[in-house]
């Protein structure tokens, strides 16, 4: 399989600038529907570990049985591709998980089930990238690769038509993430994601709007991606001033199952609970909640 690759970092900026702003007029005229500084320790960061384990948790275990009903394979020739974009230290303490720890543990247990599965960890941050080789390295490079270098020239491996792929991405900022349309282009059929989406982190509602409608534009090129068998879900922070959300697709037939048991379980871990809308079978309240977390008050008022 290919692993890591770089290209001209000029060509993977992210959303192309002439779609700023057009997203977020759309939302205002009703047309659309058809971030970290810590390296990733907060309050919140145990929702957002709770969705990515349970998750591709689910995924591992149902391509290691096997099952006739299931359309996507892991094999030697299609291993199971999964990306932590934003991997910060891989630090796990008995307080606190990482992803890339998370995401390796259930890679190597689908490849001790005999279905190979690959992880490919990237870290901007050549100190922090430092810190995690100290505590990822010792995983088996057949499966784990560590690179650090810039995610947004990471190209995603061609995937084949049945081959599973899970993406995972937690970028400080929409500005700074590494998802853009052209790697959004080489999803398959089989790929599903878990994106963070930092609502007003730091008083970001207090930057231009201009900026703001880069968020609008960020989920509606992960809806435009999605394929008919698959939902996305929205899950946020009840009554969060930073407003931290997260955005995950998996097919449908899971879909409404695993939200409502995930909206339960992390309620454990945020004490002002967590709630969830699905694209597929709640579309305006979808919209409506997408206008509260990205807008100011005022501008959701008005829209």
């Amino acid at each position: 399989m290919t692993r890591p690759t770089t290209k001209d970092q000029s060509s993977r900026q992210g959303i192309e600038p002439s779609q700023r702003g057009l997203a977020l007029r759309r939302f205002f005229y009703g047309v659309v529907m058809g971030t970290r500084t810590d390296v990733g320790r907060s309050s919140r960061t145990p929702v957002k570990h709770y969705l990515l384990d349970k998750a591709l948790g689910k995924i591992c275990g149902v391509l290691g049985v096997n099952s006739p009903k299931v359309p996507c394979r892991a094999s030697s020739t299609q291993p199971l591709v999964c990306v932590d974009l934003c991997g910060g230290d891989g630090l796990q303490t008995e307080d606190h998980e990482a992803s890339p720890v998370i995401m390796a543990k259930h890679c190597i247990l689908l490849c001790q089930k005999g279905k190979p599965a690959t992880l490919d960890v990237i870290e901007k941050s050549a100190n922090t990238y430092e810190q995690l080789v100290d505590n990822c390295g010792h995983y088996p490079s057949s499966v784990v690769t560590l690179t650090n270098g810039d995610a947004r020239n990471y190209e995603l491996p061609k995937l084949k038509e049945t081959q599973p792929a899970f993406i995972h991405c937690d970028p400080n900022s929409v500005d700074q993430t590494p998802l853009s349309r052209p790697f959004v282009a080489g999803f398959n059929r089989y790929t599903t994601y878990l994106v963070t989406l930092g609502c007003n982190v730091g008083g970001a509602k207090r930057t231009d709007t201009e900026k703001r409608s880069q968020w609008f534009d960020y989920v509606q090129m992960l809806i435009e991606v999605l394929p008919k068998h698959h939902d996305s879900i929205l899950f946020w922070l009840n009554r969060d001033k930073s407003q931290w959300a997260y955005l995950l697709s998996m097919p449908k037939v899971w879909a409404g199952d695993f939200a409502a048991k995930a909206v339960v379980d992390t309620g454990k871990m945020w004490d002002k609970g967590v709630s969830s809308v699905s694209y597929s079978n709640q579309r305006q309240q979808f919209k409506n909640e997408l206008c509260r977390l990205f807008l100011t008050k005022d501008e959701n008022a008005s829209r």
